[in-house]
């Protein structure tokens, strides 16, 4: 008996070190302290941004990236959105850009910017460098042919990438890719709760927007259908969870019916996340109250909202808007976050956050 007792011990204490993930604790989001409308100031540029998709600012850079068939990205001068050039399709730089998936194109830690060109080659860029017009990567890898499909990605300045991709070959809700040794592990598994469900099948449902902390340090990863948040410390693993009060249950996914030949949850979606932006303080998490059928071409509705969360999960703000966005950036020092609305041309709004952080 004491040999026994002796050995489930050490299998307790053995599984809990290889565990891959360990939560820390679970916030439920049901309030935020401040609720704010926030107004606008419109800013005219040059009529150029037809179809915006991904905006990011590095320091006084803003950085927008053009929708499939125009794969360029346009530069403006903060703060008052000069604009300075073009890169890619139809600018000056290589026809690349032309298959971007938009969540590959992101601006990491330590002020690295990433592209994966054709969903195979992720080229790594020094945002310093950017700024002076010098577009030389300092880093080329080839992707391998399992995470071709992949979605979002992000960088943390030195040796990890961090991605969410749709492929049967991957069991992962994020996998991880070390830059050097150009080996792929997984950050996050799916749950086992879906026996014989395709890797396929689980990507489409477990999609998700991931953000990097500025210094590489945590992750943030937001579930594009179950209005939950998790915040990875990455060195340990361990992770916060947020999960808004009135979240659909994971389980419920058992239910959702196939639809030419997929699982569909959009169906019954009406309230699910966009973009991810972060910096050193804060986590900016897009939410649309609205079903998705509703949004037709665009993304823009009035009931797009900004969710702001420290680093520690504590919830800050909400905010909603004067004018529909399509997408945003935000400036490091949290003063100001830039949108913009893709039916109005000619046209970025810049919105001032110190009623927020007074």
């Amino acid at each position: 008996m004491r040999n026994f007792c002796l050995f489930l011990y050490l299998f307790l204490f053995t599984f809990g070190c290889i565990s891959h993930q360990q939560s820390e604790n679970t916030i439920i989001v049901e309030n935020f302290p401040i609720n704010v409308l926030l107004e606008g100031e419109r800013i005219t540029i040059p009529p150029i941004l037809l179809d915006p998709d991904v905006m990011h600012i590095s320091d006084s850079i803003l950085i927008v990236l053009q929708v499939s068939g125009k794969k360029k990205l346009e530069f403006f001068q903060l703060p008052d959105c000069k604009y300075l050039k073009r890169y890619g399709n139809e600018g000056k730089g290589p026809e690349d850009f032309i298959r971007i998936a938009s969540g590959t194109f992101s601006v990491g830690a330590h002020k690295n910017l990433i592209l994966l060109d054709r969903l195979k080659r992720v080229r790594f860029f020094n945002c310093g460098d950017i700024h002076q017009d010098n577009w030389k990567p300092y880093r080329e890898i080839d992707f391998p042919h399992k995470l071709s499909h992949t979605f979002q990605l992000v960088y943390d300045g030195d040796s990890i990438l961090y991605g969410h991709a749709s492929n049967e070959e991957i069991n992962s809700e994020v996998f991880a890719f070390n830059v050097h040794s150009q080996k792929e592990s997984s950050f996050i598994k799916y749950p086992d709760n879906y026996v014989g469900m395709s890797n396929y099948d689980k990507s489409r449902i477990y999609i998700q927007r991931l953000g990097i902390k500025p210094d590489g340090l945590k992750l943030v990863s937001a579930y594009y259908y179950f209005k939950k948040i998790r915040i990875y410390n990455i060195k340990s693993k361990s992770y916060i969870e947020l999960i808004y009060k009135d979240s659909p249950k994971d389980e419920n996914i058992s239910s959702v019916k196939m639809i030419g030949g997929e699982y569909d949850i959009r169906h019954y979606i009406t309230f699910f996340m966009g973009d991810l932006r972060v910096s050193n303080r804060y986590i900016y998490a897009e939410m649309y109250n609205e079903k998705i059928s509703n949004l037709g071409n665009h993304r823009s509705t009035l009931n797009t909202e900004i969710h702001i969360f420290d680093w520690s999960g504590k919830p800050v703000a909400k905010c909603t808007f004067d004018e529909p966005i399509d997408c945003y950036a935000v400036t490091q020092d949290d003063k100001y976050l830039y949108a913009v609305n893709a039916a109005e041309e000619g046209v970025i709004r810049r919105y001032s956050l110190k009623e927020i952080f007074k």
